[in-house]
């Protein structure tokens, strides 16, 4: 897919043509965004793309309504935040080297629109390693639909996560920001909501948990309460393990 950019910054994204838009409900957002193809692969993967739009328009097919955290969302400038567990700091839980925190609690660096739904990467960190993400999405992936040996009804493609601890986007990785690969995927190594998670996490403002879209074109409300080896199981494409999104 060839387009043409109008931001400097742009760099990967898995968002499809800006030609689709949706009303703006959680379930339909996810439901009338084609991400699957019938050619048999996942497209657009996440790779280095040129886009015909401003990285500053609001889509309502990325936006759900409960994230009341506006339209348009400032993204902190790159600083100094490990997410390694530092062997000399590390203790029986590793939350505790790096819990909640706004990654955009700085200043602006750029101000883009946002989006509630990004790819699924994994269950391991994803600025550590962007190209080698276990889920469906990561650096230059280009996952089709016989990739995925947990079976499509088992394996989960895009997630929601809410503005709460920073801001997300459809455009495309921008580079000189906080996190910029996890500006556009998200990692399954904490459950839905889960109160120690961290911005690359999946959330939502929903009471009972977050919606993600199944590889069978279904979107199915993940609970909070989900185990954490089964999450981290439909995270993945081929990891083999007896789950079911049920």
């Amino acid at each position: 897919m060839t387009l043409t950019n109008t931001c400097p910054r742009a760099g990967r994204a898995w968002a499809p043509s800006r030609d689709r838009v949706g009303d703006g409900r959680c379930r339909s957002c996810l439901m009338s965004n084609r991400t699957l193809s019938s050619s048999g692969s996942i497209k657009p993967a996440i790779l280095v793309i040129r886009f015909t739009v401003r990285c500053d328009r609001p889509l309502d097919l990325f936006i759900c309504p409960s994230d009341a955290h506006g339209e348009l969302l400032g993204f902190s400038e790159e600083h100094d935040h490990d997410h390694d567990h530092d062997a000399a700091d590390d203790d029986d839980d590793d939350d505790h080297d790096h819990g909640p925190h706004n990654i955009d609690d700085g200043p602006v660096f750029i101000t883009v629109a946002k989006s509630n739904y990004v790819g699924m990467f994994g269950p391991t960190e994803i600025e550590d390693s962007p190209a080698f993400g276990f889920g469906s999405f990561y650096y230059q992936s280009r996952v089709r639909f016989g990739d995925i040996a947990d079976g499509l009804s088992n394996t989960l493609l895009v997630g929601e996560r809410s503005s709460r601890l920073g801001g997300s986007t459809w455009f495309g990785v921008i580079p000189g920001v906080a996190e910029p690969m996890s500006r556009v995927v998200g990692a399954a190594d904490h459950t839905p909501n889960h109160p120690l998670g961290h911005f690359e996490d999946f959330r939502s403002y929903h009471p009972a948990g977050v919606h993600f879209l199944v590889g069978d074109g279904s979107v199915r409300m993940i609970k909070e309460t989900i185990d954490p080896r089964v999450y981290a199981g439909l995270s993945t494409i081929h990891g083999h393990e007896p789950v079911n999104v049920d």
